[in-house]
């Protein structure tokens, strides 16, 4: 059941820069010769093996396995990467392909501060975190 706009057509979904379409191609190249390496995972909540593909690529039009699970309808990724991969991947090219600049900017933080803000009030106003005594949210 993979959503036609999730075909692994390797067309991204945004318009890209050029260092989003040179880092994009780079992360194509890794995985191509197995720099980067994915591993098959069962459903973290329930341990069901099984699991319906339902999108093939990222925004970027990179592979991208999103599946969901029969069993108790949690979201996930498998195959994804190792975390060996994860962590060259978020170190070298994640910023790059995301921001597409070579560093983020003073602006990009003030916009994801505010962001960060409008989520923490919603959770707050909705009553979702009143009951907790957190320190840190991690919305991925």
């Amino acid at each position: 059941m993979v959503l036609p706009r999730l075909k692994n057509n390797k067309k991204a979904t945004l318009k890209l820069n050029k260092l989003q379409l040179e880092i994009k191609a780079q992360v194509e190249n890794k995985i191509d010769k197995a720099i980067y390496t994915f591993e098959q995972i069962d459903c973290v909540i329930c341990n069901g093996k099984k699991k319906e593909l339902i999108g093939e690529k990222d925004r970027y039009g990179l592979f991208f396995s999103t599946n969901i699970c029969p069993n108790c309808g949690l979201v996930y990724t498998s195959p994804r990467m190792t975390q060996d991969s994860y962590n060259q991947f978020y170190s070298l090219e994640y910023r790059k392909l995301y921001v597409g600049k070579e560093k983020p900017t003073k602006t990009f933080f003030d916009q994801q501060k505010r962001k960060g803000k409008r989520i923490y009030n919603f959770l707050h106003q909705n009553n979702l975190i009143s009951s907790f005594n957190i320190s840190v949210l991690e919305i991925g």
